[in-house]
């Protein structure tokens, strides 16, 4: 008869912390990926831990005086597999036969879109296909047996390796597919999926401060799936080519191309804004790698300033000039004094 205090080296007085602490440590001593002899020590630690941390099955052990595999586990004897347990143990304590929920897959849909549709949070209309719930097998995709090659888990441990060293590893189970199941009379409408394709017409608003490249996250328009939550609509914004406009974080970037005589003597600009026509007065001689900088002309923003309009400079050169500005470009330049007042 096992005494599982003895296998884990702790005393019948020992608190829930100090069986855990010790069990903690032998496992990873007696791990078989560490330790390839100790694959039977292992099982055993496993087997006195699985008892002596459950309330109920260490109360028993204790008045019984040993133990009643029976009693404890069922007829099946010691039913609960040790990796498992230990793989439980050292991911926080959840419980791996609790089911996670599942969830439907995200679909991602990008769209080009102008500098002004943000501007103004303009609304937008896509067309997608999602995959819903099929309403003639209400999802489940027709009639199952359940999967004795993976005991409808799916998946199988695999170990390979050799006395020196053994790797343990899961595979997808080659019977079902590492759906847990084999089909009997599948669902003629979806085939066995348990979902069907459907055309949908989604409106949205472009928040304000959407930039380029970033994603918005609609949860329940993506797919469905049975007994789980619903997947999410991602839009990803992207920016249309040729717009008048650079982006670059909150600022509009516009350039204007001047020829010398503009440069020289100064000009009045009108740059077509979304609010409306904005005037700028360029100086006479001006900096053409100076940025003129209006400020609050620029995206709109929620809790901050507005960003700016930036007007830079590129110089356009004629491509060709008539012998009579030739000759009072020459006179300008032959001047002692050429200033321009």
């Amino acid at each position: 008869m096992k005494n599982y205090y003895e296998i884990l080296g702790v005393s019948k007085e020992a608190t829930a912390e100090e069986i855990k602490k010790s069990y903690r440590k032998l496992s990873l001593k007696y791990h078989p990926d560490k330790n390839t002899d100790g694959e039977e020590k292992f099982k055993e630690i496993s087997e006195a831990y699985s008892v002596l941390s459950n309330p109920d099955k260490k109360a028993k052990y204790d008045n019984s005086g040993g133990v009643n595999i029976e009693d404890l586990f069922g007829r099946r004897g010691f039913g609960e597999d040790p990796f498992d347990m230990f793989q439980q143990f050292f991911n926080g304590g959840r419980n791996q036969n609790q089911k996670v929920r599942p969830k439907g897959q995200d679909l991602l849909i990008t769209i080009g879109v102008d500098i002004e549709d943000i501007y103004f949070t303009r609304e937008k209309k896509i067309k997608y296909n999602r995959e819903v719930i099929c309403l003639s097998c209400k999802g489940t995709g027709g009639e199952w047996n359940y999967c004795g090659g993976c005991n409808g888990k799916g998946v199988k441990r695999v170990v390979t390796g050799n006395s020196f060293f053994r790797n343990i590893h899961t595979v997808t189970c080659e019977v079902c597919n590492g759906k847990g199941k084999t089909p009997i009379n599948l669902c003629t409408t979806c085939i066995g999926r348990g979902t069907t394709s459907r055309e949908e017409l989604f409106n949205f608003k472009i928040p304000l401060d959407i930039r380029p490249g970033q994603r918005i996250n609609y949860p329940g328009f993506g797919n469905e799936i049975l007994d789980g939550d619903t997947g999410g609509l991602v839009v990803g914004i992207e920016l249309k080519p040729n717009q008048r406009f650079k982006l670059v974080g909150n600022d509009l970037i516009f350039l204007t191309q001047l020829n010398p005589i503009d440069i020289m003597l100064g000009k009045d600009i009108k740059i077509p804004h979304f609010d409306g026509e904005v005037e700028l007065k360029l100086p006479q001689l001006m900096n053409i790698s100076k940025s003129y900088v209006i400020r609050g002309k620029g995206m709109k923003l929620v809790y901050e300033y507005n960003g700016s309009l930036i007007v830079e400079i590129e110089l356009e050169m004629p491509k060709t000039l008539t012998a009579d500005q030739k000759k009072t470009l020459n006179e300008v330049r032959e001047e002692d004094n050429f200033k321009i007042d």
